[in-house]
């Protein structure tokens, strides 16, 4: 059905797009946009890899409250919500599940080592983010382990390359409401001045809840960010930074994990952070120490008439030190050692802890207009013993053409969830419920993608990449018989359950693609847009259903129009999703397989300093459910006015 689908409508689409901008030239030179998020800081057209860059004056101009709405119209990414503004999400690349896309702020990672499904509890407010990278495809040789669908970075001002930052002083405030007694405030401000950098953030998201049509849900939640940072000289070319952030959520998640009737469940997470770096700069080197502290507690009560409630704390410690060295213009080198300490405390999976570690080293060659670069790393983590991770790749750019593309390996450990989740329970366990297995082995993958960046106008610019990921053990859930199960002694007999194994052998192929750009039209009438599309198709040599590789759609599509003039800026956001018909039939039967939601905002300027806005939110009242079976809320409006000076 994706092959049908992309001879007869896509390809066709494409290719009369490309005819016509071929026809309509007007080339311009590639973009020069630095990442770091591959440990060189580079442009990002000679990474060899696809990559996506979201800055500050993106961010403030699209109509969003967290970062996960954010990031839900970026091709090749999906967010899977299990409710909205960001109460809990889990994200995907290519493809990928939740576990193996690796989350970093200020390129510390934040995945938390009890269970994925915090990935998107960033301890960052949106104030103090400077711009997010989002580099699609495997960085293990990097960054270790998580690192397999891809990596997304949260680079704030504090943290930020020194040549990016300038003198200013900004403070900005925001503050709307809507339906289901939806309250929104933020405020944050930053403050340069030579070497010296303070920034700090506070946000709020709260709703007395949305009723939804399967449950008697009442979807209500509170989440609240703050943070500060200080960055400051303490030398001749030494700088020194901290940051403390906090993010506390309380939220109704039932049917978040489960379909039993009897699920009312609430969740309350709060999550600590704690970073400091300490950098030092040469004239063709750099050397920077990075230390970060998460601490995160949950309490989870499926049914309050129940005695029982888990209670999880997990505390991470992360080290890092990363050197990179410009030897000649040609050729610039980098190596970087990284430990780790997890440790977790928790009534339905006991007390476990594990150590962590990794040394890396990285090349970039650059030759005129190819530019090649490598990298290899060893972890050695006690779960899964020593593994070694490569990876090449290139690019070669001409006039408004970038061609790249790269071959990595990477893995993935089971996290304590996947090997312990109701270990510690008394009882018999109910069938169907997830239980962990203490025997998994690392998933190991190797993934290859090629693609081109054509800036081919300012009015209209192309990024497509194909892409191929092999995997062996992957880690998923599974329908197992209890009989099979090795460690049985808490589950009922001849019953099935949830229970996490290596499978065989599983391969996504698949392509993704991006049409952007800014269109002067007249009068003052500016329009900048983006289009994407992801295609993936998910093939088990055994052909078994997972449960959380099959939540990933086979298609997503996404568009973003923004129209300016005169100080009045409308934006309308459109997703398209299609999950797996079999996936979908055999699992979730009444759930929607397809959809597309439609969000609109109307944002006027009042001032040079201030504006109102006024945002729907899925405004054709679309029935739709980013993770299968968990319904997502009907339109919403809200508005609300911002300031900044």
């Amino acid at each position: 059905s994706l092959d049908l689908l992309f001879s007869e409508t896509i390809a066709p689409f494409m290719l009369t797009i490309l005819l016509a901008s071929m026809l309509l030239i007007d080339s311009v030179l590639v973009q020069p946009v630095t990442v770091t998020a591959t440990r060189l800081p580079t442009e990002a057209y000679r990474t060899g890899r696809s990559i996506s860059v979201l800055t500050a004056d993106d961010i403030n101009a699209l109509p969003v409250q967290s970062v996960d709405e954010l990031l839900r119209f970026i091709p090749g990414i999906e967010i899977q919500s299990r409710g909205p503004l960001g109460t809990q999400s889990d994200i995907s690349i290519r493809g990928s599940t939740f576990n193996q896309v690796l989350v970093m702020v200020d390129g510390m990672r934040v995945n938390d080592p009890l269970t994925g499904h915090y990935s998107a509890y960033l301890p960052v407010s949106l104030a103090e983010v400077h711009h997010i990278e989002v580099l699609r495809g495997p960085a293990a040789a990097l960054y270790g382990v998580d690192a397999v669908g891809g990596v997304i970075n949260i680079v704030t001002h504090t943290f930020a390359p020194e040549q990016s930052r300038m003198d200013t002083t900004r403070v900005m405030a925001g503050i709307g409401a809507g339906e289901h007694g939806l309250f929104h405030g933020d405020a944050g401000v930053l403050h340069i001045q030579g070497n010296s950098l303070v920034s700090g953030g506070l946000q709020t998201n709260t709703s007395t809840g949305f009723k939804v049509t399967s449950t008697d849900n009442n979807g209500d939640f509170t989440m609240q960010t703050a943070s500060a940072s200080v960055r400051n000289s303490i030398a001749d070319n030494w700088e020194a930074a901290i940051r403390l952030g906090t993010d506390a959520r309380d939220f109704d998640a039932q049917h978040y994990y489960s379909a039993s009737t009897q699920d009312q469940s609430r969740e309350t997470v709060t999550s600590l952070w704690l970073q400091t770096m300490l950098q030092h700069s040469g004239s063709s080197s750099n050397t920077r120490f990075d230390v970060s502290y998460k601490r995160l507690t949950d309490r989870f009560q499926f049914n309050p008439t129940f005695s029982s409630t888990n209670l999880h704390t997990t505390q991470m410690v992360n080290f890092l030190v990363n050197s990179a060295q410009e030897v000649t213009n040609a050729i610039t080198l980098g190596w970087g050692l990284q430990a780790d300490y997890r440790d977790i405390k928790s009534t339905d999976r006991g007390n476990h802890s594990a150590v962590h570690g990794g040394v890396y080293a990285t090349a970039q060659l650059h030759i005129n207009n190819l530019v090649a670069n490598g990298s290899i790393r060893t972890d050695a983590d006690e779960n899964y013993g020593l593994e070694l991770t490569p990876q090449l790749s290139a690019s070669y750019s001409f006039g408004s053409i970038s061609l790249r593309s790269s071959i990595a390996r990477g893995v993935r450990g089971a996290d304590f969830t996947e090997r312990y989740v109701s270990h510690n329970l008394p009882g018999i366990l109910t069938p169907n419920r997830n239980y962990g297995n203490p025997d998994l082995d690392a998933e190991s993958s190797w993934t290859w993608d090629a693609g081109f960046d054509w800036y081919a106008a300012a009015w209209m610019h192309y990024h497509v990449s194909v892409f191929r990921r092999t995997s062996s053990n992957l880690i998923d859930y599974i329908l197992v018989n209890s009989n099979t199960i090795e460690h049985r002694n808490k589950l009922a007999p001849d019953t099935t359950y949830l229970y996490p194994e290596n499978l065989a052998a599983v391969t996504i192929s698949g392509l993704e693609g991006e049409v952007a750009g800014l269109v002067v039209v007249g009068g003052g009438l500016t329009a900048d847009y983006s289009v994407g599309l992801r295609l993936s198709d998910t093939k088990a040599v055994d052909g078994i259903i997972s449960k959380y590789l099959s939540t990933a759609s086979p298609v997503v599509g996404s568009a973003i129009v923004n129209l300016k003039v005169a100080g009045t800026t409308l934006s309308l956001q459109t997703l398209y999703k299609k999950h797996s018909d079999e996936f979908m039939s055999t699992l979730y039967p009444k759930s929607p397989t397809e959809y597309t939601i439609a969000n609109a905002s109307l944002r006027y300027r009042l001032s040079p300093a201030a504006e109102c806005f006024v945002l729907a939110t899925n405004m054709f009242n679309t029935p739709y459910e980013d993770i299968p079976g968990v319904e997502m809320p009907a339109r919403w409006i809200s508005g609300g006015i911002k300031v900044a000076y």
